[in-house]
């Protein structure tokens, strides 16, 4: 059980554009996120979240091409085997990631480039809560520091609904139908 799913964050762009640049059509039909295989929501900041019903959905290729144009984060979850991932892109290159893959090792962080400030803090505080609790517990502290990443960047985490700031509204999108 728990979340499949992806998401990205796009900054200073509306939904609009985003939709327009995945060739995804707005329905207006509110929806939480992940009852649909897509929905779509703006943020206080400047972040516009898509979220995928779908762990791959956001992967590499696609933030590519969405970013030549803007910043992009991506953060993909698969709570079944405790994956998680964040990786940021601009001007269509990748320009850090941090992603938790529990399958090679319990307490396996791969970085990729230069994470931005907020991850040192992140990191040095759930490691240390995983080192008090130790693996026989069954918690994975490390699983939540890339989606604690994403979450300190756009303000937006999957697997709450209300925030500091507020409720997002999502709405549905939809592939359009050939």
């Amino acid at each position: 059980m728990g979340f499949h799913v992806s998401y990205l964050g796009c900054k200073n762009t509306g939904a609009s554009d985003v939709c327009a640049a995945l060739g995804l059509e707005q329905t207006g039909t509110p929806s939480e996120p992940f009852e649909t295989m897509f929905s779509i929501a703006t943020l206080p900041g400047g972040w516009t979240v898509l979220a995928a019903n779908d762990t791959f959905f956001v992967a590499g290729e696609l933030l590519t091409i969405l970013s030549a144009h803007r910043t992009v984060l991506g953060c993909q979850v698969d709570e079944g085997i405790n994956y998680s991932s964040t990786a940021c892109y601009a001007d269509g290159q990748q320009q850090w990631m941090v992603i938790h893959h529990p399958e090679h090792d319990p307490q396996d962080l791969q970085i990729f480039h230069t994470p931005p400030p907020e991850f040192a803090a992140i990191r040095d505080r759930l490691m240390a809560q995983q080192r008090e609790t130790g693996e026989s517990e069954g918690v994975d502290y490390i699983f939540d520091i890339p989606v604690e990443l994403f979450h300190a960047i756009t303000g937006y985490r999957h697997d709450r609904w209300k925030f500091d700031w507020g409720e997002p509204a999502f709405t549905k999108v939809e592939a359009p139908m050939p």
